[in-house]
């Protein structure tokens, strides 16, 4: 595991990387990717997945952690969002909630004061994601809310410009859901070659 560290370090720090709609790719040959699963739990049994964009502003942050001395985020929190702007490599924490619309109504939107809380299980075969534990939303609204993506964000103050911006995805068809549903959304990250 400690040449794999190595060698993806040489790569990025070597500017060896391309960011992409569907995630890294590190030196041509390492990939890395995100999707995120969401559904309304009342109306759906199987998840729909999108992919997501892993932002330059989670890149850095994700190199500092293991490559150089950057401390280690204590926690990561999944945001919702009612936007159809672009992501670009330049979206951040500081202009994540405008830019993309985040939900932060508890009377339009959902009911939790912060952004839950992703809760991943153990890295295993290049992949780590929160899909055993997935964030649920209590919808509340008086007619509906329209969600068209998520966001997984360092800080979990709904609406918050502080903290780091790891990814952000746009669903490829926007989900509109009513008072009383819940909304399931989860998310994971793999690295492969």
């Amino acid at each position: 595991m400690e040449r794999f560290r190595r060698h993806i370090g040489r790569l990025l720090l070597d500017g060896r990387y391309d960011i992409t709609d569907n995630g890294v790719i590190i030196g041509g040959e390492i990939k890395a990717a995100g999707t995120y699963f969401h559904r309304v739990r009342q109306r759906e049994l199987a998840f729909q997945a999108d992919g997501n964009r892993v932002v330059s502003q989670g890149l850095l942050k994700i190199l500092g952690i293991a490559l150089y001395n950057d401390a280690k985020l204590p926690a990561f929190y999944l945001a919702l969002c009612s936007g159809n702007t672009p992501i670009t490599d330049d979206l951040a924490a500081s202009n994540f909630a405008a830019t993309m619309n985040e939900i932060t109504s508890q009377t339009e939107g959902y009911t939790s004061a912060t952004r839950p809380q992703w809760v991943p299980s153990a890295p295993a075969a290049g992949v780590i994601g929160n899909l055993a534990n997935k964030a649920s939303y209590q919808i509340e609204t008086a007619a509906s809310v329209t969600i068209t993506g998520a966001g997984l964000l360092s800080d979990n103050g709904r609406g918050s410009t502080a903290g780091v911006l790891v990814s952000a995805s746009l669903f490829a068809n926007p989900r509109t859901v009513f008072d009383g549903e819940t909304f399931d959304l989860g998310y994971q990250v793999s690295l492969t070659d």
